[in-house]
């Protein structure tokens, strides 16, 4: 699969990671290390840390003496992987020495709706924080392309 180079869909990304915290997202590294630990499926974590890195390419041949490219070169070069997402992140995840999280499973919200029996009493943290099951839910229906509301209720109602 070939994969179009989209940085202008990404470029307003960037930028506001910039504008957020200059010193931190100057460098690729640390605007990878955000996208890999977001909340997004591993698609879309694939499309944008690829068009992020020529972003970043771009902008340190623009100003070398702000703009750090981490390992956006080796990032790019992994373009190869571009068909197999799980690949691609992997490595990524290693080039940029990221841990990357575990995919949300079936049995990862099971086990996180099986904790809540044991809890005496239930915050809005178990539900919407980032283990939330509402939050791990969410995630596991996004990442089996579960996206339109109308599919979810069918679901729901099966």
């Amino acid at each position: 699969m070939a994969c179009e180079i989209q940085t202008d869909k990404y470029a307003d990304f960037v930028l506001k990671l910039i504008q957020f915290d200059p010193k931190v997202y100057k460098n690729f590294n640390n605007a990878a290390r955000f996208v890999l630990q977001s909340a997004i499926t591993p698609e879309q974590k694939k499309l944008t840390l690829h068009n992020v890195a020529f972003i970043y390419d771009g902008l340190h041949n623009l100003d070398k003496a702000f703009y750090e490219i981490g390992k956006a070169k080796e990032v790019m070069a992994s373009v190869h992987l571009i068909g197999d997402t799980k690949k691609y992140i992997d490595t990524v995840g290693a080039i940029t020495g990221v841990k990357v999280p575990s995919e949300v499973t079936s049995a990862t919200v099971e086990k996180a709706i099986e904790a809540l029996y044991d809890k005496p009493v239930i915050q809005n943290i178990d539900l919407f924080g980032s283990k939330g099951v509402v939050t791990l839910f969410k995630q596991f229906m996004r990442s089996n392309g579960v996206t339109e509301k109308d599919k979810i209720k069918e679901l729901a109602v099966s």
